[in-house]
């Protein structure tokens, strides 16, 4: 799930409109008992009002909704350009990764394009794929790309493959 955003003003409304949004998603879901989790993304900073750009914003969101259904999605790309740019540091705090139920893993293209494939080295896999097995995370390792935002790409099925692999590579070596 994303934030609710706005495109101008304070944070704080936007704060409480994601809360109260995602507590009426999460009391429908009890109601209907659905077995069903969500995670609240880190979203790569764009120019607008929202609070997911920053480890400590979606974590604090997860923290006041308090309910055993929503964790956190750990988007690698997006994080990694908020970093690049200089929004939040380069690993996230240990009560965000203890939050992570859910993973988009991607890498930036040379000019900080998101969903490339793992084929650049840009984005930290093995330091992130490590971080989370440090805290024992149980969760889907998610590779999101987005062939149509490089029409361009040599080798594309092969780079396609590669990001698998080098995936899977990452999991494997840090459960060692």
């Amino acid at each position: 799930l994303h934030a609710k955003f706005s495109l101008e003003g304070s944070l704080e409304p936007v704060i409480a409109d994601t809360i109260s949004a995602l507590r009426r998603l999460l009391a429908e879901r009890d109601k209907r008992g659905a077995p069903i989790r969500f995670a609240l993304e880190i979203n790569k900073s764009k120019a607008k009002v929202d609070p997911s750009f920053t480890w400590e914003g979606v974590s604090s969101i997860v923290e006041e909704v308090a309910h055993p259904a929503l964790g956190v999605c750990w988007d690698f790309g997006h994080a990694h350009y908020n970093h690049r740019i200089g929004l939040i540091t380069a690993e996230p705090p240990e009560t965000f990764l203890r939050k992570v139920i859910h993973t988009h893993i991607h890498d930036l293209s040379p000019e900080d394009t998101t969903h490339w494939p793992l084929c650049e080295g840009v984005v930290p896999l093995a330091r992130n794929c490590e971080l989370l097995q440090s805290v024992n995370y149980q969760g889907v390792y998610n590779l999101e790309l987005d062939p149509p935002r490089y029409p361009n790409y040599e080798s594309l099925g092969d780079a396609l493959y590669d990001s698998v692999t080098t995936l899977k590579g990452a999991v494997q070596d840090n459960a060692r």
